[in-house]
């Protein structure tokens, strides 16, 4: 259960990243091309990837009646952040 604790802050490290990248997308913010790929690989593509095996993981372990060793407020901020990328990589 470390593991899933474990990506569930790297799954909010990178929505953070997902929120620059909407940013980005929007206004240019940051000046040099190395710091926005890495920021884009963060935020478009590793970001709904972890925000999908963490809320499916932590959806198992509600639906079986485990207990989830995430606090409260870290699964809901996943989750909303999970839905914002539903809705906005498909737009690209």
């Amino acid at each position: 259960m470390r593991i899933l604790v474990f990506l569930s802050r790297v799954a909010l490290l990178c929505n953070l990243f997902f929120v620059l990248c909407v940013l980005i997308r929007f206004k240019d913010l940051l000046p040099g091309n190395d710091t926005k790929g890495f920021v884009i690989i963060m935020g478009w593509v590793l970001a709904p990837f972890m925000n999908l095996v963490v809320n499916v993981w932590t959806g198992g372990l509600l639906i079986g009646k485990k207990a989830v060793p995430i606090p409260k407020w870290l699964r809901l901020v996943n989750f909303i952040f999970l839905l914002l990328q539903i809705i906005f990589l498909p737009l690209k």
